[in-house]
């Protein structure tokens, strides 16, 4: 069965495109980026050999706190899909004094290429930067300031640098001075980590059409906030489910049509994830591999990013749950301030009755107010099994209540 929406499945991994965008240009700012920053000045305050900092859990989304050119606690989402680091114009970020090299055309969206940044974070500054910078007006992530949740994104310049460990079921990332700092338990499990144009690339197994596990090259992106992500036009041997709902996804390439179900399991580090699910992604183009491992999947683990010793190690938190779940209320929200954004709808009975639209805000769920610190753990509701929610909303300006009922989308 085939339901269609408007769906935006935010993910930050568009920088690779950046890149192979600004190929051609040689100003210094360009190679700089281009090269992960390597004329990037580091330093590394304090005598502690590590560091750790709380984030923030949103949107699927690890987010940390970080300062821009002196602007403090402005929030940067971890994401190791980013082969640069990324500012967005926000309400926190509009006040950051910023020097432009140059304006770039990006498939229509107009950036800014910003020399001599310096971010700091924890015990690490790092001076010298060359970063992009997205005006608010053309940013495919935000149409406004109330949907801004996030002000930028840090993934290759950070983590090439340093051993960096996201701790999911504790909320703490933590930063290691010394990439040969040796992991303390047996527990952990090491794969061969390959860098792509600044991208990270593991190998899981899929069932290939015999239904036997066949090993495929994926990114590990902690920037996309599901569980698998794959274009099953480049995996051979592979057959994406008939029975799926279908939505779209915006991004700087344009708008794209993304299928959504179920396979029957996905494998990594000796952990196999039953009836997974996982979105099919026509548009992603890669030479190294098929698709991305997203948070979704990742937080079930302890993950350390070893760029240096080129592996990346897992081990199983309290937190892990074989079990994956896709969303039965045929909303598709998106953070915004004032609680949910409905961003894409699937075309169910119980959302007809209710009149809820596209624009609308949900403001409440179970009569719990939606805000940045429970939009997760509430939007997570519409993904169980109950039968139905109470909800609320805005549309209009006019505060509206009801039931929806919950069901599966295909």
């Amino acid at each position: 069965m085939k339901f269609k929406a408007s769906k935006r499945i935010a993910q930050l991994s568009f920088l690779h495109l950046v890149i192979i965008f600004l190929a051609g240009c040689g100003a210094t700012g360009i190679i700089n980026l281009q090269s992960g920053n390597q004329f990037a000045k580091q330093d590394w305050q304090g005598t502690e050999s590590s560091f750790t900092v709380p984030f923030d859990w949103h949107d699927g989304h690890v987010i940390i706190n970080l300062a821009i050119n002196r602007q403090q606690n402005l929030r940067f989402a971890l994401d190791s899909g980013a082969s640069a680091t990324v500012l967005f114009e926000t309400e926190r970020t509009k006040a950051v004094p910023l020097s432009f090299d140059m304006h770039i055309d990006l498939q229509g969206s107009k950036v800014n290429v910003v020399n001599d940044a310096v971010i700091a974070i924890g015990q690490i500054t790092l001076s010298e930067m060359t970063i992009i910078q997205v005006p608010i007006d053309q940013s495919p992530l935000f149409g406004s300031y109330d949907e801004a949740y996030f002000d930028g994104a840090i993934g290759f310049d950070i983590l090439s640098r340093y051993m960096t460990r996201i701790n999911y079921a504790d909320k703490t990332v933590t930063f290691f001075k010394d990439s040969s700092t040796a992991l303390q338990s047996g527990e952990w499990v090491k794969l061969p980590m390959a860098i792509h144009g600044r991208i990270p690339f593991v190998s899981g197994a899929i069932p290939n059409q015999q239904q036997q596990p066949t090993q495929y090259d994926l990114v590990v992106d902690t920037g996309a906030p599901d569980y698998l992500y794959i274009n099953s036009l480049l995996a051979t041997d592979f057959n994406f489910p008939s029975s799926y709902f279908e939505s779209n996804t915006k991004n700087f390439t344009g708008e794209h049509a993304i299928k959504t179900s179920r396979i029957d399991y996905f494998q990594i580090a000796g952990t196999s994830f039953e009836n997974i699910a996982v979105h099919d992604l026509p548009y992603f183009k890669d030479d190294n591999g098929i698709g991305l491992i997203g948070s979704g999947l990742l937080r079930n683990f302890d993950v350390v990013f070893n760029y240096e010793s080129g592996y990346l190690a897992l081990k199983k938190n309290r937190q892990f749950s074989p079990q994956t779940i896709i969303d039965r209320s045929g909303l598709q929200l998106e953070p915004h301030k004032k609680g949910g954004l409905v961003k894409g709808i699937v075309e169910t009975a119980s959302l007809k009755k209710l009149k809820i639209a596209v624009g609308d805000v949900v403001t409440k769920i179970n009569g719990n107010a939606m805000n940045e610190y429970n939009f997760d753990e509430l939007r997570t509701i519409l993904s169980s099994d109950t039968k139905h929610v109470e909800l609320c909303w805005t549309s209009s300006a006019e505060p509206k209540c009801g039931s929806l009922v919950l069901q599966d989308l295909f």
